[in-house]
Order: C-alpha cells, then structure tokens, then sequence
C-alpha cells in the first residue's frame, strides 16, 4: 500500500499538488475545487489547506483501489440507486464487465420479487434510516443464474444531503439457503409423517425424559402429547416390564446397542394394560460418539397379543395331545419309545439301573365283549388312574402301550425297586373291584425287567424284550401276578442243567 500511495503522492505533484516542489499556487478557480467550503475572500490559501486537499484525494484513490480488489463482494451506489462503484469479486461472482455495470440502478440485476421488495421497501428505509442489515435477496447472474445474496449496506450521506453515496456488503448464501430448505423440507416431511402415523412416535433425551411425542397417543393410550412431553418414559409403563427394559435402553444410550425392538405393556388412561411394541433407535452425530436422544415407534399390539396367546395356548394344547394317549390321559407309545430311547442312553452313560414295567389288564376282552366298548373304555381310563397314582417320582414314566397293555419307565432303579412298584400297582387294581360280570374282579398281570450296570453293546430293545417275557410268563402262570426277568433266567438255567 506505501507503494501505491507514492505512486498517487508523484503524480499528484507533477500536476502541481506539491507546494514544497516550487509548483505554481492555484488560481482562484482551482482553489474554489479543492476548498471544501469555497474561498477565504481576501486572503491567501495557506499551504497546509493544499496539503490537506491532496491528501484527500489520495484517500479517495487509495480507497479507489482496495475496493475494486478487495476479495469480498462491495457495491456503492449514489441517491437515485445507480451503482457508482464495485469491487473485482462482486463482477467476478455475476459474470459482469464494470462497463455493464456502473451507472445502472442496484434493482437492475435483482430478480423480479427481489426487485419489486428493494424499490418498494428496502431502499426506501435505507435511504431513511441510513442502513440495512441481512436482506435477502435473488440476484441474476449474467448467464441467467439466479443467486441467493445477504446484503448489509451504510450510508454515507455526503455533503447537505447532496451526492451521498453507500457501501453494501454481499454474501453468497444460494447453498446455505438451499440446505436450509432442504433440511426444513425434510423436517416437514417427517414432522408430516409423524403427526399422521397411526403408530406413537417419540423421542427421549438422555435422561429417559420425552421430549417429543405424535398425537397418535391420544387415539392409542388416551393421553394428549402434552400430557406425557417432560415425563419420564417409565411414568405408564408396567412396573415388571419398567425394570425388563431399562437395561435395554441403557444400552441404547451407551451406543452398544444402534437399535431395538421390544414388547411391553403400559397403562392406558382408563386404567388398563395394554400391550405395546417399541422399535427404538438411538443415533450418533459421529463415529464413537454418545447418542443424545433415542427416537422411537410404539405400536398397539394388544389385539395380536391375544391372538399369539390364543395360538401358543393351542400349540401346546396340540402338543399335549401329540404326547397323550386320547382315551386315558397317559403318554402315548409315541412319547414312550422316545422316552425309552433317551433313558436307556444316559443309564449306559451313567452306569446306572433302568427299569421297565409291562402291564397287561387280565381277560379284558371278555369284559369288553361282555359289557360293551364305552363300559370298557371306562375300565381302561380307571386302570390308568390308578397306574398314575402309583407311580411317586418326576422322572418316572407311564404309557399306554396299546390296546389294555400299560408301559412304566423307572429311571434309575434295579429290578427289586421295579417289582415293589408292579406289585402297589396290581394291588390297587385289584382293590377297585371292578367286576367282569362272571363274578371276578378285573385283575392285572405285569412283567418286570431292568438293565444291569454295564450294559454297554446292548440296546432297550433287549429290555422290553425281557419285560414282555415276563408278562406273559405271568399270564401263564394264572394271571394277577408280578414276574422278574431275572426269575425266568434262573428257572430256564436251573431246567437247563436239569436236562444236562
């Protein structure tokens, strides 16, 4: 800048500014221009009043310069509005020469709105008030571009009023204000979809308190928005579930956990739980940050509760009968060969004793014959009640084998147990009196057999064939009678060597 300002002081003297430079005084109509308040009459102009007069001038032009290069956008315009300077930026940004420019009213290069607001309005306050602070306006490229502008201007009002002049400042701001419209648009958008969704949408800050929540809460939980905005979020929900789900959202709000979905129930205004499905996500504003809030969905779901509930009570009503004897109640042949399978596999792991029962009901079909299938389904279902009764331990297992024969599966027990067992359950049969009607009573007849300690290689076929031995080693034997495997192993050993 010193080098321009002695570039402006060497021609200011050459055209006879420099009274130290020997040059010539002014005549009386150079002095009239220079003097701001006109000649002193009779007087001699003192040299310190020339000096000040070119310094002047040196001010304007040095300011001259800086504010057609300055980087920023600058325009100065006169009283009537035309622009009288502006700066290299502001021609570079809209595309025109100074020549196209200087000269022409400000409004000239606004877009028509701008335009009729900035003569209408703006430039009247202006002009009043002597500034103006961030006016928008749409400024027209000369390629036809239209940029979105913030204007500050003062004003310099000159001498009486007389060739005032101004500086207004201009930013660029077409993409910041392009954001902002989108950023609003999207808002509305979401703020649109919010207030419409049939489903609650919320939003907590840190402290689990709401900050936000759709008007969709009145037709779901009875509650107007600003009933439930500034409450904590457990404030209506299930005292069980409250405590379910803090961990959860905790975890949101650590960041471990992006988003969840859970079910829980809350407390409509009229009292009653009500079940409700949260979909919660908790977003950051940067990698490895802490989210602020955690925006959520919830959804009455009571209404497919009762349905899922109705569904799983009829799974396991259907599971139930898929395992149970229809007629008695019993595990089916189904559940006891599985049953079978399972326990003679761990007893061979264990090294412990399996046992099994085979019951068979004596001379039922003459009964059934005699009094008919619904007085024999009877006997059938009381015999099992019986059976049922007798069996003590969680782990045992009693099945209606098929037809009048019964299976019981005594984990953990040797043969001896087992025939303790067959002998309470025969005993209890045979004390309910149930006639055959050829002055009997209905009796059972049961085989018994259990697994040694070490029996591996072998499978529980080997044991259900040494049961059913048994039974009908007991039907042979005259009926109402226990028999152990282990006896008909000892009495064919001793006929064998009998033989020998």
């Amino acid at each position: 800048m010193c080098h321009r300002a002695e570039a402006i002081r060497r021609r200011r003297g050459q055209a006879g500014f420099s009274a130290r430079r020997g040059a010539p005084d002014p005549s009386r109509d150079e002095r009239q221009s220079i003097l701001p308040f006109g000649p002193i009459p009779g007087a001699a102009l003192p040299k310190v009043l020339l000096e000040a007069a070119a310094q002047r001038e040196l001010l304007r032009e040095t300011f001259d310069y800086w504010f057609q290069r300055t980087p920023a956008m600058l325009h100065s315009i006169d009283s009537e509005g035309r622009i009288i300077q502006v700066s290299d930026a502001w021609l570079a940004k809209f595309g025109y020469s100074r020549e196209e420019v200087i000269g022409q009213f400000s409004s000239d290069f606004l877009a028509p709105e701008s335009r009729a607001d900035a003569v209408e309005r703006i430039l009247p306050e202006f002009f009043r008030s002597g500034h103006c602070e961030n006016v928008v306006y749409q400024m027209v490229c000369k390629d036809g571009r239209i940029l979105d502008v913030l204007l500050s201007a003062v004003l310099d009002p000159g001498d009486e009023q007389k060739n005032c002049s101004s500086l207004a400042v201009i930013s660029d701001v077409t993409e910041s204000r392009a954001a902002l419209r989108r950023l609003r648009e999207s808002e509305s958008h979401y703020r649109l979809l919010a207030e419409y969704s049939t489903d609650i949408v919320f939003q907590l800050d840190r402290t689990m308190t709401r900050r936000y929540v759709s008007p969709a809460s009145m037709e779901i939980l009875g509650y107007a928005p600003e009933e439930l905005i500034n409450e904590r979020s457990a404030s209506i929900t299930h005292p069980e579930d409250a405590e379910r789900c803090a961990p959860l959202f905790k975890s949101l709000l650590a960041g471990t956990s992006e988003r969840l979905t859970f079910i829980c129930r809350v407390r409509h205004r009229d009292g009653r739980w009500i079940w409700v499905e949260l979909q919660c996500r908790a977003p950051t504003d940067h990698p490895g940050g802490l989210p602020e809030y955690i925006f959520g969905s919830m959804r009455d779901i009571s209404l497919r509760k009762s349905y899922e509930d109705q569904l799983a009570q009829a799974s396991r009503r259907l599971e139930t009968l898929a395992a149970e004897d229809f007629l008695t109640g019993l595990a089916n042949r189904r559940i006891f060969d599985e049953a079978l399978s399972r326990e003679f596999r761990r007893a061979s792991r264990e090294r412990t004793p399996l046992a099994l029962l085979m019951i068979d009901v004596d001379r039922f079909k003459e009964f059934n014959d005699r009094h008919g299938h619904p007085e024999g389904d009877a006997c059938l279902r009381l015999v099992a009640r019986t059976l049922e009764g007798a069996i003590k331990r969680p782990g045992d297992l009693s099945a209606r084998y098929g037809g009048e024969e019964f299976a019981v599966l005594l984990p953990n027990t040797d043969e001896f147990g087992a025939y303790v067992v067959a002998e309470r359950v025969r005993a209890a049969v045979r004390e309910l009196g149930i006639e055959n009607g050829v002055g009997e009573i209905i009796t059972i007849s049961a085989g018994v057999a259990a697994t040694p300690l070490d029996h591996s290689g072998e499978g529980p076929h080997i044991l259900l064939r040494d049961a059913d031995r048994a039974l009908y080693r007991a039907k042979d034997g005259g009926r109402n009678l226990v028999v152990r495997s282990s006896v008909i192993a000892t009495a064919s050993a001793t006929e064998a060597l009998s033989a020998a």
